[in-house]
């Protein structure tokens, strides 16, 4: 894979030997592998190649983004090689930034450790080779279901707290391990204060999450849950440029 090769070269650079593992997850966007570094264990997040990936669907989650030159903004629409390098660049530097500002709100995230052009480097959520399972996996109690369903929801608040929507949240991108929860997976996450799809984005994942919690509780709506944290966070967001 040309670009792990890139990510191993980009560690050398820095005088650091980086060891991979195992290959966790693979997609249309990126591949996710199991890494040592210094003696401790990471995920590590690599994207493929431009001519590998598609951008045909991410026109609604990068709508009011602004780049700094008309010629730019222009390549960026066209999606000719250099507008496509400019929207990767973007938007892996975009992912970390958000999960780092997640973080630091105490949202219940993978710590993001670094980044470059391809790749993000982020904690591995393990304890003694068990790893993390997703949520669909999981055979849970009543009791341990509404105890995660209030946590998703208080993270999906600490998300609009850092003006920002999941915009693909669901069971699938949910980690649970030793009775915490870890949401994963944030390239698709939009700035509320410069999206005008916003709302749409919020509406979805809550849907997503109260659907999936309904299976085991009595049903959620979650039209209500839209309506406090929409009145509460999307009407008071002021766009930046």
């Amino acid at each position: 894979m040309q670009e792990l090769e890139q990510v191993l070269e980009d560690f050398k650079k820095k005088k650091t030997e980086l060891k991979v593992l195992e290959k966790l997850k693979s997609w249309k966007e990126a591949t996710v592998f199991k890494v040592e570094k210094d003696g401790q264990i990471f995920a590590l997040k690599v994207y493929k190649n431009l001519n590998e990936r598609t951008f045909q669907k991410n026109s609604a989650y990068i709508e009011g983004k602004f780049y700094i030159s008309r010629a730019q903004a222009k390549a960026v629409k066209a999606k000719n090689t250099f507008g496509k390098q400019l929207m990767q660049n973007n938007w892996i530097k975009r992912e970390f930034y958000m999960l780092r500002k997640i973080f630091e709100l105490w949202g219940n995230i993978p710590k993001p450790e670094d980044f470059v052009d391809s790749w993000i480097l982020m904690q591995y959520i393990w304890w003694e080779e068990k790893a993390a399972s997703r949520l669909q996996e999981l055979d849970l109690s009543i009791k341990e279901t509404k105890e995660i369903f209030k946590k998703v929801i208080g993270n999906i608040e600490i998300f609009l707290k850092a003006w920002i929507v999941y915009s693909d949240l669901s069971e699938f991108n949910i980690l649970y391990f030793d009775n915490e929860i870890y949401i994963i997976d944030f390239p698709q996450s939009v700035d509320i204060r410069n999206n005008p799809n916003t709302a749409k984005f919020l509406e979805r994942d809550l849907k997503n999450v109260c659907k999936f919690f309904s299976r085991k509780l009595e049903e959620i709506d979650h039209k209500l849950i839209f309506k406090t944290l929409s009145n509460k966070y999307l009407h008071n967001a002021k766009r930046i440029d």
